[in-house]
């Protein structure tokens, strides 16, 4: 049988030595698939089979709002919203994360720049240890007294990509001050996030991209926060032994309450939290593997 096979390939190959074109468009037409394949295999997993990398993936989830009349789900809050949510009993810790793109004048060039705004606890929420100095404290994320307003330097991260690009992984960076568009005083960088740090969302936030050059803290007024337009994406981490029901019930009855004490809020919204597959939408969450979160992925079996 061996001396059989090793005839065969002894053919074969005299026969691909005596074709020299066939032979080299047979091997580029394999290389090409077999790259292709390789390549939309990388970009799938990436994409859709790996599970993120947060801690208690099974109980991160993403808060949304639904227009009841309409059925039309919306991932945007407010401040007041923000603070209601914290007030369900079956949620661990709820942050929140808007963003945007702004001008960096420090150097001899501008930049423009993708920013994001994150309330105090998100990176501790989904386990981002600074690899420098440190993240946000609950105390920056309240906003100064009228009278500290003028000397004010608001606390700045950078990702780990930014700071290695634009300051060349300066390691004396913490306390330095960033220049900025419209910015009269300049922020001071506090810290600096692992390597390859995102914020994967719904797609509907304010967020330019998953992973901002930039992070600043999201100031809110616990004693009077905004209860007029939406533009934080709220993020939660359910308690242990928490389900998804029972969280639902919770931010339904929440916002039911402040639909009725706040006559500001957009008529006919009620909070839940959301999970949709990228194949069929439904309500509710469950583990899956989609980076489109709504509840974030865990395995690829569970996804709808």
């Amino acid at each position: 049988m061996l001396a059989d096979l090793w005839r065969d390939v002894r053919l074969a190959l005299r026969g691909l030595r005596s074709a020299p074109v066939f032979t080299l468009v047979a091997v580029l037409t394999l290389a090409v698939g077999i790259g292709a394949n390789t390549a939309v295999f990388s970009v799938l997993h990436a994409l859709v089979l790996a599970p993120l990398p947060y801690p208690h993936l099974d109980r991160l989830v993403a808060i949304r709002k639904e227009l009841v009349k309409r059925g039309i789900p919306f991932y945007l809050a407010n401040p007041a919203d923000l603070i209601d949510y914290r007030g369900a009993k079956g949620f661990q810790e709820v942050e929140a994360v808007p963003g945007g793109t702004l001008d960096l004048t420090n150097g001899a060039e501008p930049e423009r720049i993708s920013y994001g705004l994150a309330t105090p606890g998100l990176f501790a929420m989904l386990g981002a240890t600074p690899v420098l100095g440190r993240a946000f404290t609950k105390a920056e994320g309240v906003p100064p007294a009228p009278s500290q307003r003028a000397s004010y330097s608001a606390p700045v991260v950078l990702s780990y990509e930014f700071w290695t690009r634009r300051f060349g992984a300066d390691p004396n960076i913490i306390g330095r001050t960033l220049h900025f568009e419209y910015s009269a005083r300049g922020p001071t960088v506090v810290g600096v996030l692992p390597k390859g740090f995102r914020v994967v969302t719904s797609g509907q936030s304010e967020l330019a991209t998953d992973h901002p050059d930039v992070w600043f803290v999201w100031l809110i007024d616990p004693t009077s926060p905004r209860r007029t337009g939406y533009d934080l994406y709220t993020l939660g981490k359910l308690k242990p032994g928490v389900t998804i029901a029972q969280a639902n019930k919770q931010i339904g009855a929440i916002s039911t309450g402040s639909r009725s004490t706040s006559p500001s809020t957009r008529p006919g919204a009620r909070g839940r939290t959301w999970f949709r597959s990228r194949r069929t939408p439904a309500p509710g969450c469950a583990p899956c593997s989609s980076r489109s979160w709504e509840r974030l992925p865990s395995s690829s079996s569970s996804r709808a």
